[in-house]
């Protein structure tokens, strides 16, 4: 599973801003779309989002439920970026049609 997600993460820009760290697929335009991003994560309360579909797909895949899934995804990026997550939410794509 932690290859899965590290070969995710190789897929996808990072940016890490001043308050905003933020993964997320480029599609080449001049500024960042919603739709864009997988994976949120706020520094000032430390609370991270991730997109419905890659929970969807990593449940289908590792037969885990949405819980195991946040879990899981929380403690990789946890490792992963060194930072400390209090709260992790879902969000859903938004509906461009």
């Amino acid at each position: 599973m932690t290859n899965y997600m590290d070969n995710f993460l190789a897929s996808k820009k990072v940016s890490d801003g001043y308050d905003v760290l933020l993964i997320y697929d480029d599609l080449g335009e001049d500024y960042l779309y919603d739709e864009e991003v997988s994976i949120d994560y706020t520094y000032d309360n430390s609370y991270m989002s991730i997109r419905m579909d890659l929970i969807d797909m990593f449940k289908s895949m590792f037969s885990r439920d949405i819980e195991q899934t946040k879990e899981f995804i929380k403690n990789w990026f946890e490792n992963k970026f060194n930072l400390k997550v209090e709260y992790v939410n879902t969000f859903e794509a938004p509906n461009l049609y």
